[in-house]
């Protein structure tokens, strides 16, 4: 790679996801990097719109890599796209730095164009890292506006970093030259889930004693968000039409603004073996996948959904709805789990049914996932991102 590239990486705010991912590539031979966050969302307790609770993360997200933030306006602000958190001192941040190269992680915020716009007034090498796909339906007006939008910004950009197969799609279809398109696996802490859900199925009779659950039950656990667009009420109303008579259970880990309405629905229709755990931090979350048989990630809007590497990471069989961009990558029917037509309740029901029925199936598939996300891991993702960096920069010297 020769002498080394420095690279900013630009993202809203530190997450458990990426912080892996950075100190992998703050590893990488020829990069030298300095990640650059527009909030500090998850570092200090705060109310989460999307949980409804206040928390902060508990596992480290500034370690291993260097990082600096730029102040927000309004100060302090959580993320909500495309106008907070405003960063217009970005542009300062960036401009006499003199970046080799700069990762902008999408397009969500007004703060990314600054940036963009920035770097390409310094001839730096920009990239988009894009979880965006074309699975979710949008109206004419969004699509023309959103069209017009991207063909203009892919036309500038240096290259596309895709996290799977739907992000890199997604790119072409709006104008990117595919030559231009890299990959960099969207991923998790595989070794951080795959232990600590291995040290919590050692003690899952007593786990599951603690939440009134008996151990011959299969569990299903749906894990995230309790909101519309998680479409946790289409699993509740699944698990119900399933009819699985005492054979299974189904868990509910997270917290949001639809709880309260499904436990009055599970009350209403009497809905047995149904739990709500709240939510739950990432040092405690193994535990959850650790008794979770099969994780379902039923989603009416889902650009990805990690929680699936999580589970998968954790040997878990996995079922999700096909608008999840995850889904064409990681999902293989039959193999480590299902997918089914996104809003169908009865397919669902169809597909709780049957892997109620064969557990030990069930069992191959956890260890086939564990299989198939290896080479989901941030080490490979760091060496991606690392990779389309420095083509993105030889091809620019090129043109």
């Amino acid at each position: 790679m020769g002498s080394d590239i420095r690279l900013a990486f630009l993202t809203s705010h530190p997450t458990q996801y990426a912080s892996s991912v950075f100190r992998e590539l703050a590893k990488q031979p020829g990069i030298d990097l300095t990640v650059i966050y527009c909030s500090t969302h998850g570092l200090e307790s705060r109310t989460d719109r999307g949980f409804g609770v206040s928390f902060r993360w508990d596992v480290p997200l500034l370690d291993g890599y260097a990082c600096k933030f730029v102040p927000s306006l309004p100060r302090g602000s959580s993320p909500q796209p495309p106008f907070r958190p405003f960063n217009p001192g970005v542009v300062a941040r960036l401009l006499p730095q003199r970046y080799d190269a700069l990762v902008v992680h999408g397009y969500a915020y007004l703060t990314y164009w600054l940036a963009f716009l920035a770097a390409k007034l310094r001839r730096t090498t920009v990239l988009i890292r894009g979880e965006s796909t074309l699975l979710r339906k949008r109206t004419l007006a969004q699509r023309t506006i959103k069209g017009t939008l991207l063909r203009a910004l892919f036309k500038l950009a240096d290259g596309y970093i895709a996290i799977g197969t739907e992000s890199a799609r997604h790119a072409e279809f709006y104008g990117m030259d595919p030559r231009r398109v890299y990959f960099a696996p969207y991923c998790v802490d595989n070794e951080f889930f795959a232990e600590r859900a291995a040290a919590a199925r050692a003690r899952r009779r007593e786990i599951l004693t603690t939440l009134g659950l008996a151990p011959h039950q299969l569990v299903f656990s749906f894990v995230g968000k309790l909101s519309p667009r998680k479409a946790p009420m289409h699993l509740l109303e699944a698990f119900r039409r399933a009819r699985l008579d005492g054979t299974a259970a189904l868990l509910f880990v997270g917290d949001g603004a639809q709880r309260g309405e499904l436990e009055a629905s599970a009350e209403e229709h009497r809905v047995d073996n149904v739990r709500f755990a709240g939510f739950v931090n990432q040092t405690k979350l193994p535990d959850y996948y650790g008794i979770t048989d099969v994780l379902v990630l039923p989603s009416a809007a889902e650009p990805w959904g990690l929680v699936v590497n999580e589970a998968m990471a954790s040997g878990c069989a996995v079922v999700t709805s096909d608008i999840c961009g995850c889904a064409t990558d990681l999902v293989r029917r039959g193999k480590n789990g299902d997918v089914f037509p996104v809003g169908d309740v009865d397919s669902l029901a169809s597909v709780l049914r049957g892997l109620a029925a064969d557990r030990e199936r069930v069992r191959d598939m956890g260890r086939t996932s564990q299989e198939i996300i290896k080479d989901w891991s941030p080490g490979i993702c760091a060496r991606g991102i690392a990779e389309a960096v420095d083509e993105a920069r030889r091809q620019g010297r090129r043109t």
